[in-house]
């Protein structure tokens, strides 16, 4: 939870009214068991009513523990409440780099080829070779590389001009910015 001055304020204030409220269960708690115990007895035993009452106040009150405040409803209520406006405030920033991630793509993409080398159709789940910065589909490139791994090959970079002779699984990574640019990219000439 954010630990700004105002929402600390604003926390004890909801401990308070949670303490509040505690005290005024215990009291008609207490004032409903001595009245209960006391309907029963001699009218001698209403005298000591007041005193009654204030003493099994006392002992509820004693029970009340910060821990058991924290779980209180209106506690819990208060840091549902923070907690959910913390996380749509988290969204919208990151809803904010998102647009201005698309400003940039958007930039860059007429650019960019979104073809894969290895099938010549538009990339679906683009993944970049750490090697030599190239683009091809996962799927298409996994099956190639296990293909020639099967014939004890090596698989080349089907770059045309590419030195990079050997391919492994591992040279690849998820690239989700292309994959990005890739999606507005058929957002925008309406392919689905």
């Amino acid at each position: 939870m954010d630990n700004s001055p105002a929402l600390k304020k604003l926390e004890e204030m909801i401990m308070e009214c949670s303490r509040l409220d505690r005290e005024i269960n215990c009291f008609v708690e207490s004032v409903d068991e001595i009245t209960a115990q006391v309907r029963h007895e001699p009218s001698e035993a209403m005298v000591n009513l007041r005193n009654s009452v204030k003493e099994r106040f006392t002992e509820l009150m004693a029970g009340v523990t910060d821990a058991e405040l924290q779980r209180h409803s209106k506690v819990v209520s208060f840091k549902d409440s923070v907690r959910k406006y913390a996380m749509q405030a988290g969204q919208t920033a990151a809803e904010n780099e998102e647009e201005e991630l698309d400003e940039d793509i958007a930039v860059t993409q007429s650019q960019t080829n979104f073809i894969c080398p290895l099938t010549q159709v538009e990339m679906v789940n683009p993944v970049k070779n750490k090697k030599c910065n190239h683009y091809y589909d996962r799927e298409a490139v996994l099956e190639m590389i296990k293909a020639r791994h099967r014939n004890k090959k090596k698989f080349r970079c089907p770059k045309v001009g590419c030195g990079n002779t050997d391919v492994q699984e591992s040279d690849l990574e998820l690239d989700l910015v292309m994959k990005r640019m890739i999606q507005n990219h058929k957002r925008q000439t309406g392919k689905t």
